[in-house]
């Protein structure tokens, strides 16, 4: 399997508790004190100013550490919210999007930004650029996944396989983990009708062709699923989703560079109009 189509898969997260506003914003104020710092080099300080802050949420310490590293264990929730920028990109420094600047000043609502950044949702997605040095593969990647196909939005990808089963007569939506198996990779939205029915014939009690995903690909489904509601991505009477942002601003990938990377990190961690 090319590289690139893991650039398809629908990862995320546990980061549910971090995500909400008493305990996302106060740890992206300790990161705006020192953006425009090397992460290397403000790491410890800033791990032990957001250990300071005493929030009641777990930011995965680990044994025989004095404090969280909030860059390795906790990262990507500034990436996949867009308020941080990806590191390789921005010469290894901590720096905030515009996003994240509008929340800090208050000038965003923090549910109604997470609200648009969950609708906006979407796969591929730029591979995770901690360094400068991981680039020239990033765009080998994105060739590659660009080669396969557009990919979705997960949002209208969810919205559209809960269509397909209420046709068919099934009107509970896909879960969290029937998501994780049936639609995580997809890479395009013409892929969903026939997803779904092998989803609805699993339910059926027949065999799906395809692989049973690991207990961690399970959990990431849910938590997509739970990301989804909280931020009302999905509602939670039908597990039908609806689109704040019309298709045509949605990202799309026009070439595999360095440029359109940059562009899609922009275009990511854009404020709200």
């Amino acid at each position: 399997m090319a590289s690139g189509a893991n650039l398809f898969q629908w990862h995320w997260h546990h980061f549910a508790p971090l995500t909400e506003p008493q305990n996302y914003l106060p740890i992206l104020g300790v990161l705006s004190d020192h953006e425009g710092e090397q992460i290397d080099e403000a790491r410890a300080t800033v791990n032990e100013a957001v250990d300071r802050l005493g929030l009641p949420v777990g930011l995965g310490k680990r044994a025989g550490q004095a404090f969280a590293d909030i860059f390795r264990d906790r990262l990507d929730v500034w990436r996949f919210t867009g308020s941080l920028a990806e590191p390789g990109l921005v010469e290894e420094e901590i720096q905030l999007t515009e996003l994240g600047r509008a929340l800090l000043k208050d000038e965003r609502i923090f549910a109604p930004a997470m609200h648009r950044q969950a609708l906006r949702l979407s796969f591929p997605r730029i591979p995770r650029l901690r360094y400068e040095k991981q680039i020239p593969e990033a765009i080998v990647q994105i060739e590659e996944a660009m080669a396969a196909g557009p990919g979705v939005n997960v949002a209208r990808a969810w919205s559209l396989a809960a269509g397909c089963m209420r046709e068919a007569g099934d009107v509970r939506g896909p879960t969290g983990e029937e998501a994780a198996k049936f639609f995580s990779g997809a890479r395009s939205l013409h892929e969903i009708r026939s997803r779904s029915e092998a989803l609805l014939k699993e339910r059926g009690g027949e065999t799906a062709n395809l692989p049973e995903p690991s207990t961690d690909k399970k959990r990431q489904g849910r938590e997509i699923e739970r990301w989804l509601r909280a931020n009302g991505a999905l509602t939670k009477e039908s597990d039908r989703a609806f689109s704040l942002d019309p298709e045509d601003r949605e990202f799309v990938f026009r070439e595999a560079s360095l440029e359109e990377m940059i562009r899609w990190s922009r275009w990511w961690g854009l404020s709200p109009a």
